[in-house]
């Protein structure tokens, strides 16, 4: 599956995790439910901060910072994340330790994408390029998982002797799991990997070595200079949708989730320093983005699905053509819920209130 978004093993949100002891709380697998919409509040103005907010602490970055030191805290907070799940995904005993190094890699890779102007030009096309490689190896064995915890908990929902029915489709995902985490082992056991690791230990480091020289100190290079506009160009990506969204397909919906992603990145990396409102604009967006995640996991569950009917159209049982077949059909249900479970996450991040607070938040720099 590409990059794409996910039904997660965890909660879907990311970010308390991240912020958390111990890019963890993506806990519960997102099994089937009655239809209904997301609990959201419709509060007219007040967008405090909620009694357990998400979003990742102690990055430490504070207005007056530069881009480079900004990033420099981001990456550096996430790079250590990432060491300190290596152990755990090599082992495979906890998928969630792949989960969580999986979001560290990705949050680096958004950093350098949000910094992009922090650093010396070139400086760090290498090292984006090979962290996008080991994105790709763990995002491969992520996705299985999600396929299968999703799967396994549709089948405990069966009576007995329907379940064996879903033994080709789970022995099919399930060895392909074991090759996969088996691959992304060997790279972390290469030589390769840990050059990288040691090459991303050297350009933190680095730090003021790297950073882009600014030209003129009348030029806007902290954070309370750029942020703001930053932030709202992330806005007015994800507000653009809205006049579409009514009529919206899979893919246009799966874009506006990645554009999603950039204004939550925005919000989590200067989250410090926006204000008290910062965490329940992060809340709503990552709402946002969990319910079309959700349905975009559902879609791609059902296309992998339908591929191995296909496919196997003549090796399958009866029992097993039926069962396989009514597992696709639940996932195509699943699809026509969560689109008509949107409207509610999706006014609560295009609506005034939202617009109100995030003007209150940026103002604050």
């Amino acid at each position: 599956m590409a990059e794409t978004g996910r039904v997660e093993t965890k909660p879907r949100s990311e970010t308390q995790a991240e912020g958390a002891p111990d890019e963890t709380a993506e806990s519960a697998p997102e099994t089937p439910q009655p239809d209904e919409s997301p609990a959201v509040s419709s509060e007219p103005e007040s967008l405090a901060a909620p009694a357990d907010p998400a979003g990742p602490r102690n990055l430490g970055v504070l207005p007056d910072d530069s881009l480079p030191e900004a990033a420099r805290k981001v990456l550096a907070f996430h790079f250590a994340r990432l060491r300190a799940k290596q152990k755990g995904t090599r082992q495979g005993s906890d998928p969630e330790d792949l989960h969580d190094m999986r979001v560290a890699v990705r949050r680096m890779r958004a950093a350098w994408r949000i910094f992009n102007e922090a650093f010396k030009g070139g400086s760090t096309r290498k090292l984006r390029q090979r962290l996008r490689a080991l994105s790709d190896r763990l995002g491969v064995v992520r996705d299985l998982d999600v396929l299968i915890v999703n799967l396994e908990a549709y089948r405990d929902g069966l009576d007995e002797p329907d379940r064996a029915g879903l033994d080709p489709l789970l022995s099919l995902w399930r060895r392909q799991r074991e090759e996969a985490q088996e691959q992304l082992v060997a790279e972390l056991d290469s030589e390769r990997h840990a050059r990288l690791m040691a090459d991303l230990k050297e350009f933190l480091e680095a730090g003021a070595n790297e950073a882009a020289t600014v030209a003129s100190p009348t030029l806007p290079h902290r954070v309370r200079d750029r942020a703001p506009s930053q932030i709202w160009a992330a806005y007015e990506a994800v507000r653009a949708y809205d006049p579409v969204l009514p009529w919206a397909d899979v893919e246009t919906l799966h874009r506006l989730r990645i554009a999603g992603k950039w204004l939550r990145y925005d919000l989590e990396f200067f989250g410090e320093a926006l204000g008290r409102d910062s965490a329940r604009l992060t809340e709503r967006v990552v709402a946002l983005q969990d319910s079309l995640g959700y349905l975009h996991d559902a879609d791609a569950a059902a296309k992998l699905t339908r591929d191995l009917l296909v496919a196997r159209a003549g090796e399958l049982s009866r029992l097993e053509t039926e069962t396989i077949g009514a597992y696709l059909h639940s996932r195509e249900r699943e699809v026509a819920r969560r689109r008509r479970a949107l409207g509610p996450v999706w006014r609560a991040v295009a609506g005034a209130p939202f617009r109100r607070a995030l003007g209150r938040a940026t103002a604050a720099l």
